[in-house]
This record gives structure tokens, C-alpha cells and sequence, in this order.
């Protein structure tokens, strides 16, 4: 039996374009739904981390001078 092999090999440029692409493709409205869903979480952990570090610096009385 004769196995056949693609002599040519695949570049990390390649897979991460084919990756890129396969991401940016929604395939059905499942699709849509679990990005907004990916995406509320995400907004939601971004706020929970900011009040937590908020509290953080108000407990220890820590100010931030951002050269003002």
C-alpha cells in the first residue's frame, strides 16, 4: 500500500493565519451567542478585578501618582 505524504512542510506563520481565520468565522448563531457570552464575562471579570483593586488601594490608603 502506497502512503502518500505532503512533502511540504507547514510554516508556525501558516497555522497561526488558519487559526486567525478560523476564529474570525462564525459557523452558525451558536457561534454569535458564545462570543457575546465569551465577551459579557469577560467585561464582567475586567470590572470585578478593577473594584477589587480599588478596595485594595483604599484599605491601605495607597495613592498612585501618574506624574501630574
Amino acid at each position: 500500500m502506497h502512503c502518500v505524504m505532503n512533502k511540504n512542510k507547514t510554516t508556525y506563520a501558516e497555522i497561526w493565519r488558519a487559526w486567525i481565520k478560523y476564529c474570525h468565522e462564525p459557523k452558525t448563531i451558536f457561534d454569535f451567542k458564545d462570543r457575546a457570552k465569551a465577551l459579557l464575562l469577560l467585561g464582567i471579570l475586567a470590572f470585578i478585578i478593577y473594584l477589587l483593586v480599588q478596595v485594595i488601594f483604599t484599605c491601605y490608603n495607597i495613592k498612585i501618582n501618574l506624574g501630574t
